[in-house]
């Protein structure tokens, strides 16, 4: 379909939105550099209509991130206790058919049924106090 400026529809370049309001979160500031980069590969696998379904083996993440897969399984893990995603079905290799894990990014809404509004639990997220403070 061409709209009104002469281009096709749904064929511009593709982007990542990171608002400020999530990159001035305690979440964010606390993540490390790898745990950034697989977060940046979670929403690379976003394609506007699968959040909920967002494919991501730790050997893809590990690979994108130009980390090892100890670290990106590491980083996914805290991606998870920060907030920032949730994990909807897990991983398996014991089946017949492996498959990766599913995962939705939280500052989205799921559209597919069951439709899941964007929680943005990262928001609430506070580091843990030391017992010597």
């Amino acid at each position: 379909m061409v709209t009104k400026r002469g281009r096709e529809r749904g064929k511009g370049e593709r982007f990542i939105r990171l608002n400020h309001a999530l990159l001035e979160t305690e979440a964010w500031g606390s993540l490390t550099c790898a745990q950034r980069c697989v977060y940046l590969a979670l929403c690379m696998a976003y394609n506007g209509f699968n959040n909920g379904q967002i494919g991501l083996s730790v050997r893809q993440a590990a690979k994108l991130a130009n980390c090892n897969k100890d670290s990106a399984a590491a980083a996914l893990k805290t991606l998870e206790t920060r907030g920032f995603i949730e994990r909807m079905t897990p991983g398996a290799f014991s089946l017949k058919i492996r498959h990766s894990a599913l995962y939705r990014l939280t500052h989205l809404p799921v559209e597919t049924a069951p439709q899941i509004p964007a929680t943005c639990d990262y928001r609430t997220w506070r580091p843990e106090k030391s017992r010597s403070e």
